[in-house]
C-alpha cells in the first residue's frame, strides 16, 4: 500500500523511479506506471553498486510487519540486518538522502489523550514482539550512524495506515472482513490511524525537506477499535458487529493464535529444509550386468 502510493507521489513530483520488489510479489498496483521494476531479495547479497548506480535518493519501505508468531529470526533479518546492509551501500555510494520508513510503535507512551512526539526515544518493549523490537533497533542504529558519520538519514514513523493501492494483507483485510460480516467483536484499546497518502507525501517531502538524523511521526487520529468499526460501518454503509470482547477473552484468543502461528512456522520451516535436502541429495542408479 505505502510503497505504491509513494511511487505515485514521486511520479507526480517529476522523479524518475526505480522500484525494487521481492521476487514473485504482486505488482498489479504498479505494473502500469512509468517506472523501472527490478526484483531482489534484500536478505541476500544484492549487487547494490549496480542497482543504485544512477540513484540520488532511497526511500526504504521494505519490511515485514509479522506479529504472529511474536518471535521469529526472519523478522530481524529483514527489518534490521537487510536494512543496515542497504544503508551501508547507500553510504558507500554517497546517496544524497536515505529515507527510512519506521513505525510509530517505536515511541512510547501512547494513549487516547496523548499523541506522543519524536522526543520520546526511550522505547519500551511492552509487547515482546520482534517486529517492534527490530524496527526500534534499526532506528537506533541509523540515528547512531548519522551522529557518528553524518549519514544522511531521515526516519518517517507512520502509525496504522489505511488507504488505496493496497496489494497485500494489511488494513485492507480488516476492512474487507468488516464488509463481509466476518468481525464478531472488537478488543479494548485502539490505534492511531493515518491516511497512507499523507504518509507517502511525508516520505517524498523528506527527500528535500526536514533535518537529517531526525524522526518524524506521521500520525492521524487516535481512535478506539470500537470507534474504528463505527467509522467503517458508516462510511461503507455496512453493519459489522461492534461488541467489545472482555480483555481475558482477547488475551486467551491471542495466545492461541500465537501458538498456532509458531507451530505453522515450524512446520513450514521443516518442510522447506526437507525439500532442500531432497534437491541436494544425489540420485544413485544401479546398472545390471
Amino acid at each position: 500500500m505505502l510503497g505504491s502510493y509513494i511511487i505515485r507521489t514521486l511520479l507526480k513530483d517529476g522523479y524518475d523511479v526505480t522500484a525494487s520488489v521481492y521476487p514473485g510479489s504482486n505488482t498489479d498496483m504498479i505494473n502500469s506506471l512509468p517506472i523501472r521494476i527490478t526484483e531482489g531479495d534484500i536478505t541476500s547479497d544484492l549487487p547494490y553498486a549496480e542497482l543504485l548506480s544512477d540513484c540520488d535518493y532511497i526511500i526504504h519501505v521494505a519490511a515485514t510487519t509479522q506479529i504472529w508468531p511474536k518471535r521469529d529470526t526472519k523478522i530481524w533479518k529483514i527489518n534490521h540486518e537487510a536494512t543496515l546492509k542497504l544503508a551501508q551501500a547507500a553510504k558507500t555510494l554517497h546517496i544524497k538522502r536515505f529515507v527510512h520508513i519506521g513505525t510509530g510503535s517505536s515511541f512510547s507512551p501512547k494513549h487516547l489523550e496523548f499523541m506522543g512526539n519524536e522526543s520520546i526515544q526511550d522505547y519500551d518493549d511492552q509487547f515482546g514482539m520482534d517486529y517492534m523490537d527490530s524496527k526500534a533497533a534499526v532506528q537506533h542504529d541509523l540515528l547512531q550512524w548519522h551522529e557518528r558519520e553524518r549519514f544522511p538519514v531521515i526516519i518517517i514513523n507512520p502509525t496504522y495506515m489505511i488507504g488505496p493501492h493496497d496489494s497485500g494483507p494489511t488494513s485492507r483485510t480488516l476492512i474487507l472482513n468488516m464488509m463481509r460480516g466476518g468481525m464478531q467483536g472488537v478488543a479494548t484499546g485502539g490505534k492511531n490511524v493515518v491516511y497512507s497518502g499523507d504518509v507517502a507525501r511525508t516520505a517524498v517531502n523528506a527527500l528535500t525537506m526536514g533535518r537529517t538524523g531526525q524522526c518524524y511521526i506521521a500520525r492521524g487520529e487516535n481512535v478506539s477499535f470500537s470507534q474504528l468499526v463505527s467509522y467503517v460501518n458508516k462510511s461503507l454503509a455496512v453493519k459489522s458487529a461492534n461488541l467489545i470482547a472482555p480483555y481475558p477473552l482477547t488475551l486467551g484468543v491471542s495466545a492461541l493464535l500465537s501458538s498456532v502461528a509458531r507451530i505453522k512456522t515450524k512446520l513450514q520451516s521443516s518442510a522447506s529444509r526437507w525439500r532442500a535436502s531432497v534437491r541436494q541429495r544425489p540420485i544413485l542408479t544401479q546398472t545390471k550386468h
